[in-house]
C-alpha cells in the first residue's frame, strides 16, 4: 500500500502486480496479467504522486508514471545466485522522488538514486555525467560495492542495472548477459571478478587447488566470450582490477584484463583495486574522506578480517559469499566510487 502526497487517496497492489487506486490516486499503469518470475511484494509513491514503483521479491523494480528507474536489486530468473531465504520485502522512497532504498529479508539494503550519498564527499574525482545505462557484474567486492556504485552512477540521471553475487564468476552470468543487451541495451558494462572458482561453471574446467595461471586462462576465454556478448549492441565494456589481498599480491587477472582490453574492441580496462590499495600496497587503514562514519584518528579501517573483503569486523566469507555489514564500510564504498567514476567517464 501507498499514500498520496495529500493523503486523500491510496494505491493497493497485489501479489500478480495489479493495481488498485483509490481516492485521489490516479492509476498509472500495473504489472497485472504479465509474466512475473516472483510475486509483487511493494509499492512506493513518487513524490508528486504522478507516478510509483512495484517491487518484486526477486528484486525486479517497475516504474509507472513518473517513477523513473535507476537500478535494481534483482537476480536472474530461479533466483540461482540468491542465498537460502534472501528475497526482497521492502521498498521506499526519497522525499525528492529522485530514488529508493530496497530492503532484503535478512536486513540488508540497497540504494539507488539519491537514496544515498546525493551530496558525495570532495576527493572522489567523479566525471560529470555519464551513460545513460549502466550495468554491472562481479563477485562479492562488487556485492558490498554495489550500494555506492549505483547511487554515483545514478545521481546523473542514469538506470542502473546489477549483478553481483559472491563466489560467482564471470562464466556464471554469461546466459545472463546475453538477455540483458536485449532487454536493457546498456551504454556501458563493468565487469569485476576477482578469480573465485567455487561455482560449477568453473569448478568443471579448474578443479579446486589448480595453479593461478590454469585459473586465469579460463577467466581470459571467458571474458573474451562476455566482451563478444555485451558490445555486439555498441555498449562499452569496463574490465575492472580487484584490490589485492593481504595473503596473496598476485595481479595475474588484472594484468589478464589490462591486456586483454588492449586488444579488444570496445573494452577498457581500470584497476579500481587502487582505491583501497594505493600504489599496489596492501592496507587495512586510508585516510578518512571529509565527514566519513568510522574514521578513528584520521583514519577509517578498509578492509575485512579476512583481508579480502571490506566490511570492518565482517566474518570470513563462506565460498565467496559474506554476509551483510552492519557498520560504514569505507572500503567497499572507495571501491564502488572507483568502479562508478570508470562507468561515467566511459
Amino acid at each position: 500500500m501507498a499514500a498520496t502526497p495529500s493523503g486523500h487517496g491510496y494505491w493497493l497492489v497485489a501479489a500478480d502486480g495489479g493495481v488498485f487506486s483509490f481516492g485521489d490516486a490516479s492509476f498509472h499503469g500495473s504489472m497485472g496479467g504479465q509474466h512475473l518470475n516472483r510475486p509483487v511484494v511493494a509499492i512506493a509513491a513518487t513524490a508528486t504522486g504522478s507516478g510509483y514503483w512495484l517491487l518484486a521479491a526477486d528484486g525486479g523494480l517497475f516504474g509507472f508514471g513518473d517513477a523513473a528507474f535507476y537500478g535494481s536489486a534483482a537476480v536472474p530468473p530461479g533466483s540461482a545466485f540468491s542465498a537460502p531465504g534472501a528475497y526482497s520485502v521492502g521498498l521506499v522512497a526519497t522525499r525528492s522522488g529522485d530514488g529508493y532504498w530496497i530492503v532484503e529479508a535478512d536486513g540488508t539494503v540497497f540504494a539507488y538514486g539519491d537514496a544515498l550519498l546525493p551530496n558525495p564527499p570532495p576527493g572522489l574525482g567523479l566525471p560529470a555525467g555519464g551513460p545513460g545505462r549502466v550495468l554491472l557484474y562481479g563477485d562479492s567486492l562488487s556485492s558490498e560495492a554495489r550500494g555506492a556504485f549505483a547511487s554515483l552512477v545514478a545521481s546523473t540521471g542514469a538506470s542502473v542495472v546489477t549483478h553481483a553475487f559472491g563466489g560467482t564468476a564471470i562464466c556464471d552470468w554469461l546466459p545472463v548477459m546475453a538477455s540483458d543487451v536485449q532487454q536493457f541495451d546498456p551504454d556501458v558494462v563493468v565487469v569485476q571478478f576477482s578469480g573465485d572458482a567455487f561455482t560449477p561453471c568453473m569448478a568443471s574446467r579448474v578443479p579446486f587447488g589448480s595453479p593461478v595461471p590454469s585459473v586465469v586462462a579460463v577467466y581470459r576465454a571467458d571474458a573474451i566470450q562476455a566482451a563478444s556478448i555485451l558490445t555486439s549492441r555498441g555498449a562499452r565494456v569496463i574490465f575492472i582490477g580487484s584490490p589485492i589481498t593481504a595473503s596473496n599480491p598476485d595481479r595475474s587477472l588484472q594484468d589478464m584484463y589490462a591486456s586483454l582490453a588492449a586488444s579488444l574492441p570496445g573494452t577498457s580496462f581500470v584497476d579500481a583495486g587502487q582505491a583501497v590499495t594505493p600504489g599496489g600496497v596492501f592496507a587495512w587503514t586510508m585516510p578518512c574522506l571529509p565527514g566519513e562514519s568510522g574514521c578513528s584518528n584520521g583514519t577509517v579501517v578498509v578492509r575485512a578480517p579476512d583481508g579480502t573483503h571490506f566490511c570492518p569486523g565482517g566474518q570470513r566469507a563462506y565460498l565467496g559469499i559474506t554476509l551483510v555489514c552492519p557498520v560504514w564500510s569505507g572500503g567497499a564504498f572507495r571501491f564502488g566510487a572507483a568502479m562508478a567514476a570508470a562507468a561515467r567517464a566511459a
